[in-house]
C-alpha cells in the first residue's frame, strides 16, 4: 500500500507541474515526432540506405552451405549508388555458390540482386540491383574515415540480427583500429549484434556519416564485442565503382601453405609434437607452417614447425600482420626474402608470392547429387588431407542412386582403383562407370582413409557463377 501510495502521489505532482508549465513548451521534449533528436534524424535516414540480403544458396561450394527459401543466409548492406543500383556488402553474406540473391527495403519491397564484386580476403562484396525497379524512396550512405575515431566514441549499428529487421544497436568504440583480427583494419566495438548484421554499417551517433561495416563478432563468453571493417579500408573502391563504374580487381597473396598463431597453449602442443623450443623472444604472437600446398610456392621452402620470424622487411607480430598482408599482396609474381627460425636458428629463404586467384573454385562436378570441387588450401578439406584430391562440397537434398556414407568435406582420392587428382579425373573414371552400377571409391576423412560403393545415376561439370562486371546489365526478375 505505501508504494502504491508514493506512485499516485508522484504521479499527481507530474500532472501538476507539467499543467502549470506555458503552452509553448508543452512540445520541446526530444521525442516528440514534431522535433525528433540527432540520434533519431541519424537512425530515420539509416532506413533508407541499409538493407536486408537474402541469400538462398543451391549448392553450397568452398565451404558454404546450402540453404532453403524458408531459411536463407541474412545479412545487411548498405546503398552506395542508386543511379547503378550499387550495394556494399560482406562477401559472407552472399557467399560464392550459385545462389539466388534478394535484397529487401524497409518498405518490404523485394528486388533481385546479383553479385558485381567479392573480395574474399577483404570479406567486401558488391551487389547490383535495376534502380528502375526500385520503387522505396532509397538514399546513399555518407562514409568518413575512422582514422581519427576515437576510444568511447558513441556509435550506433543498425541491421537485422537474428532476422529481427532493421533494429538499432548503440555502444561505444572499444578500441581503435586493431589490426590483428582479420585482413584490414578494424575498430572494436562494445555493441550487441547477432547473426543479420554482417554488411550492415556502424556509424558516428555524432556526425551520422558511416564508419566502418560490420563483420565479425566474439563468440567466446557471452561478450557483445564487435568488430567493424573500418571505412578507409572500402572508400576507394566505392568511389572508383561510383566515378568510373567499374572495380579493378585486387590482386590478393597466395603463400600456398597455412599459417596459425602461436600462444603458450599451441606452442606446448607443437613442443610435443616435436618442434625444437624457439628462443624465449619468439615464443609468443608468431606464425607457424602447419602446411604447405603440393606443388605450391612453399613446397620444399617453409617446412611444418617453421616460426615465421621476418616477411619482407616486416617482423611478423600480431600487430604488424596487416602490414605484412599488404606487403605481401603488392608483391604478386615475385620473390620475397623469408626469414624462419628452424631448429633453433635463423634461416633465409626465398618464397615466390601466387596469385590467389588461380586456386578459386572455378568448376564443380556434381554425381548423383553428390558437388565435389578441386581440394586447395583454401577449403575446410584440405585441412583434413596434405594431396591432392576432390572434395565433398554438397549432398544435394533430391540426391539420386547410393552415395554410401559420404560426408562435406570428405577428401575422394580414387576411384576404382585409379588415383584421383582433380574434377577432371574424378568425371572421366566416372565415365567409365555404367549408370546404375556402382564404382568403389576411397576417401578421406580426418586422418584416416575410408572405402564405399557409389552407385552412378548422374554425372556433370558445372561452372561456378560468374561475376557481373559493375556497368553490366542489371538482373532479371
Amino acid at each position: 500500500m505505501k508504494r502504491f501510495s508514493v506512485i499516485c502521489v508522484l504521479s499527481v505532482v507530474v500532472l501538476f507541474t507539467s499543467a502549470a508549465r506555458p503552452a509553448k513548451r508543452s512540445h520541446s521534449y526530444s521525442n516528440s515526432s514534431r522535433n525528433p533528436s540527432r540520434i533519431e534524424r541519424i537512425v530515420s535516414r539509416s532506413y533508407r540506405y541499409t538493407v536486408l540480403v537474402k541469400t538462398r544458396v543451391f549448392i553450397g561450394l568452398g565451404g558454404d552451405q546450402k540453404s532453403t527459401e524458408n531459411n536463407p543466409y541474412l545479412g545487411s548492406g548498405m546503398v552506395i549508388d542508386t543511379k547503378r543500383g550499387l550495394i556494399l556488402t560482406n562477401r559472407h553474406v552472399v557467399t560464392k555458390s550459385p545462389a539466388e540473391i534478394h535484397v529487401v527495403f524497409h518498405n518490404k519491397e523485394k528486388v533481385l540482386a546479383k553479385r558485381v564484386y567479392l573480395d574474399d580476403r577483404m570479406d567486401i562484396a558488391i551487389l547490383k540491383v535495376d534502380p528502375k525497379k526500385v520503387k522505396f524512396k532509397w538514399a546513399e550512405a555518407t562514409f568518413q574515415s575512422a582514422k581519427r575515431i576515437r576510444t568511447g566514441h558513441r556509435v550506433g549499428g543498425f541491421g537485422h540480427p537474428l532476422g529481427y529487421e532493421f533494429s538499432l544497436s548503440v555502444g561505444y568504440v572499444a578500441a581503435e583500429m586493431r589490426k590483428q583480427v582479420g585482413y584490414g583494419r578494424f575498430l572494436q566495438l562494445d555493441m550487441a549484434i547477432a547473426g543479420g548484421n554482417s554488411g550492415g554499417p556502424s556509424f558516428s551517433l555524432q556526425t551520422g556519416n558511416v564508419l566502418g561495416m560490420n563483420t565479425y563478432r566474439s563468440a567466446q563468453d557471452n561478450t557483445k564485442m564487435t568488430f567493424a571493417l573500418s571505412a578507409d579500408d572500402f572508400m576507394d573502391i566505392i568511389r572508383e565503382a561510383k566515378l568510373t563504374g567499374k572495380v579493378k580487381k585486387v590482386r590478393r597473396a597466395h603463400l600456398g601453405t597455412q599459417f596459425t598463431k602461436v600462444d603458450d597453449k599451441r606452442l606446448n602442443w607443437y613442443l610435443k609434437a616435436g618442434m625444437p623450443r624457439p628462443p624465449k623472444l619468439f615464443s609468443k604472437g608468431m606464425y607457424v607452417v602447419t602446411h604447405a600446398t603440393p606443388g605450391g610456392p612453399a613446397t620444399n621452402i617453409l617446412k611444418p614447425f617453421d616460426l615465421i620470424y621476418k616477411l619482407g622487411p616486416y617482423y611478423v607480430m600480431e600487430d604488424t600482420i596487416d602490414f605484412v598482408n599488404r606487403y605481401l599482396d603488392r608483391n604478386v609474381g615475385k620473390n620475397v626474402p623469408v626469414v624462419v627460425v628452424r631448429n633453433g636458428a635463423f634461416k633465409k629463404l626465398k618464397l615466390n608470392i601466387e596469385d590467389s586467384a588461380q586456386f578459386q573454385i572455378k568448376e564443380y562436378a556434381l554425381a548423383s547429387g553428390v558437388a565435389v570441387h578441386n581440394v586447395n588450401p583454401d577449403t575446410p578439406g584440405y585441412a583434413l588431407s596434405d594431396q591432392l584430391g576432390v572434395e565433398v562440397t554438397d549432398i544435394l537434398d533430391d540426391a539420386q542412386g547410393d552415395r554410401g556414407s559420404l560426408k562435406p568435406y570428405d577428401v575422394i582420392k580414387a576411384v576404382n582403383g585409379f588415383r584421383i587428382r582433380n574434377i577432371r579425373d574424378f568425371v572421366r573414371v566416372l565415365g567409365r562407370v555404367p549408370i546404375g552400377k556402382k564404382a568403389e571409391v576411397l576417401y578421406h576423412r580426418f586422418g584416416k582413409d575410408y572405402n564405399v560403393h557409389f552407385g552412378l545415376s548422374q554425372l556433370e561439370i558445372l561452372r561456378t557463377p560468374r561475376v557481373l562486371n559493375v556497368d553490366d546489365k542489371p538482373p532479371k526478375h
